[in-house]
C-alpha cells in the first residue's frame, strides 16, 4: 500500500510549485488544514499567492485532511480510533472548485479551527505553569536548567515522561466522558500527548529564560505540533523546521521517516492512490 507523507509549510514554501505538483502525481502527500491556515496568515501572503499554490498542489494530487477537532469529534462519536485523516470529500471539492469558492469554504473551516485553538493554547500555557511549579516544588529546577544534549534527546525524555501524565491525569480532566475508551492508537491520545510534551518544553524554556513563550510564539508552536500529530496516521514527514518539527517528530515517532526535501524521499514512497 502506498505510504503517506505529511507536508509542512517550510518545505511547501521552499520548493518550486512545479516540482511539488510533479511529486504529488506519484506520491501520497497530505496537505492539511494547518498548512492552509499557515498560508492564510503568513506575512508572505501576497495576492493570495500561497493559497493559489495550495489549491494547485491539491489539484495535482495532494490530499486534504480533516480539521484536527473534526478528527477528535469523529473518534468521540465512534468511541474508536480513526483509520484515516484524509478528507476525501474536502479533497474532491478543492479539486473541482474555483479558487474563490475554495478560499471561502476553507476560511470558514479555519475560523472554526482558530476559534477552538485559542482556548487550547491558553490551557497549554496554564499546564506549562503547572509543570513549572511541580519542577520547582520537587527541587528539579537546577537539573532542568542544566539539561544538555540536542533537542531530540531532550524532547524524547519529555515524551516518555508525559505518557503516564496523559493516561492518568490529562485525559480524565479534559475528556472525562470518554477517557476510559481512549487507547494509545487514537489520534486523540496522540494529540493530548503532544500537547503535554510541548507544554513541558515551554516549562523547560521558562526554567532557562524565566519566561513562557508569548501567545504568538505558542500559537506558532501549536501549528507546528499539528503537523507532527498527523504522523500518527502517516509514514513520514517533509519538513525543514529544525527548531521544533524535526526534533518533535523524531522524539515522538522515532520509527517514522523525516525528510528535509523531495530529493531525500526514498523509493518506498513511490506510488499513489490516484
Amino acid at each position: 500500500m502506498p505510504k503517506l507523507l505529511v507536508l509542512d509549510k517550510s518545505v511547501f514554501q521552499n520548493t518550486s510549485l512545479t516540482k511539488l505538483c510533479q511529486f504529488a502525481k506519484s506520491h501520497n502527500i497530505l496537505a492539511g488544514d494547518v498548512l492552509f491556515i499557515e498560508c492564510l496568515i503568513s506575512p508572505d501572503q501576497v495576492d493570495q499567492k500561497l493559497l493559489i499554490q495550495f489549491q494547485k498542489l491539491i489539484k495535482a494530487g495532494a490530499m486534504y485532511t480533516h480539521l484536527p477537532f473534526e478528527i477528535v469529534n469523529r473518534e468521540k462519536e465512534a468511541l474508536s480510533p480513526i483509520k484515516s485523516i484524509v478528507d476525501k470529500n474536502g479533497t474532491d471539492t478543492i479539486r473541482t472548485s474555483t479558487l474563490n469558492d475554495n478560499v471561502f469554504c476553507l476560511k470558514r473551516g479555519s475560523e472554526k479551527y482558530q476559534a477552538q485553538v485559542g482556548p487550547i493554547i491558553k490551557d497549554m500555557l496554564k499546564l506549562s505553569e503547572y509543570f513549572y511549579a511541580a519542577i520547582t516544588k520537587k527541587k528539579l529546577l537546577r537539573g532542568i536548567r542544566t539539561e544538555t544534549g540536542d533537542n531530540v534527546n531532550r524532547l524524547t525524555k519529555w515524551a516518555k515522561a508525559m505518557k503516564p501524565v496523559v493516561d492518568n491525569e490529562v485525559l480524565k480532566k479534559w475528556e472525562p466522558e470518554i477517557y476510559s475508551y481512549i487507547t494509545h492508537d487514537w489520534y486523540t491520545w496522540h494529540d493530548y500527548w503532544l500537547r503535554c510534551i510541548l507544554s513541558f518544553e515551554w516549562a523547560y524554556q521558562k526554567a532557562k529564560s524565566g519566561q513562557l513563550p508569548t501567545l504568538g510564539k505558542a500559537s506558532h508552536d501549536f501549528h507546528d505540533m499539528q503537523y507532527v500529530a498527523c504522523l500518527s496516521r502517516a509514514d513520514g514527514i517533509l519538513t525543514n523546521d529544525k527548531d521544533l518539527v524535526i526534533p518533535l517528530a523524531r522524539a515522538a515517532f522515532p520509527k517514522k521517516d523525516v525528510f528535509s526535501s523531495l530529493d531525500d524521499v526514498t523509493d518506498k514512497y513511490f506510488g499513489s492512490w490516484h
